[in-house]
């Protein structure tokens, strides 16, 4: 999980979000005359589009790009079972694979409620010791097990990730230089916010920095 910024609200929001949420509260409260398809709207392509250039394509949990495999998930950060009043609220919608939504279910607890990359610094509650996600407090250690950030399939693509970049830090540890320079240089990319695991590739690249570089 690494920080990100909110872009600007979509159009289609400014315009809308005073009567869909009416619409919506409405139909939560079961009224007749409002119907499942009140609550889609969040699905509008050009919303999606927003948040699949904000997040990279990445599930803001896991950092799995989410677009390679599927069409992700439109996420609301409070459930919308739980917080009608913010089903369309720009701020509360984000991008998820379907894995982290659906362990994250309708999780909602005001007093330990999931680290909420948007708002919090995820540097501040979890690190990484290779690929394994450790927990520094006690909403990270929640964040960790809801959304089951350990789960076996994703340390392997952790790992495998991690095994592909070892031949490029064995390079760099062979050379001297402006070359060692340069190589470092590119396995840094490895860490731009566009990339998957960005936030692991962070952690393991200061390991690197301070192997090869000698940094204390």
């Amino acid at each position: 999980m690494i920080k990100i910024d909110k872009t600007v609200k979509p159009d289609i929001l400014k315009h809308n979000f005073n009567q869909w949420t009416s619409e919506y509260i409405k139909f939560k409260s079961g009224d007749p005359a409002f119907t499942k398809s009140t609550e889609n709207k969040y699905r509008h392509v050009d919303i999606k589009n927003a948040l699949i250039a904000e997040t990279k394509g990445k599930c803001i949990y896991c950092e799995s790009k989410v677009m390679d495999i599927s069409d992700g998930d439109i996420e609301h950060i409070l459930p919308k079972s739980k917080r009608w009043d913010l089903c369309f609220e720009w701020e509360n919608l984000t991008l998820a694979c379907r894995r982290c939504n659906r362990a994250k279910l309708d999780y909602y607890d005001e007093s330990q409620s999931l680290i909420n990359p948007y708002i919090d610094n995820p540097k501040m509650h979890f690190h990484f010791a290779g690929s394994l996600l450790i927990a520094l407090t006690g909403r990270g250690k929640v964040t960790l097990d809801k959304v089951d950030l350990n789960r076996v399939d994703l340390l392997e693509s952790r790992l495998r990730y991690l095994e592909r970049v070892e031949s490029i830090t064995m390079l760099i540890g062979q050379q001297t230089g402006e070359l060692k320079e340069i190589l470092f240089k590119d396995l840094q990319g490895y860490a731009k916010e566009d990339k998957e695991f960005s936030g692991m590739m962070e952690a393991y690249i200061e390991g690197v920095k301070t192997k090869l570089f000698q940094v204390n």
